[in-house]
C-alpha cells in the first residue's frame, strides 16, 4: 500500500471506534518503487496529508527517506 494512501484511512465507521486514525502498519515486506513525477496529483495530496501521521508510517515500515 502506497503511504500516502494509507494517511487517507480510517476506521471511524466501524461501531465503537472513537478516533480510528491513523491505522496501525504491520508490514511483512516493503519494497520501494519509484514513480514518474505528477505535479498535479502531488499538489492536490498537499492539503489532504497528515504529516505526523505519514512520518509515523513511514518510521513503521522502516522508509528509507526518513
Amino acid at each position: 500500500m502506497k503511504l500516502i494512501t494509507h494517511n487517507l484511512l480510517t476506521s471511524k465507521i466501524l461501531k465503537n471506534v472513537v478516533t480510528g486514525y491513523p491505522l496501525k502498519i504491520v508490514a511483512t515486506k516493503t519494497e520501494v518503487k519509484i514513480a514518474d513525477y505528477q505535479p498535479e496529483f502531488v499538489s492536490r495530496m498537499m492539503k489532504k496529508i497528515d504529516y505526523k501521521a505519514l512520518f509515523g508510517a513511514a518510521k513503521e515500515v522502516k522508509c528509507c527517506f526518513f
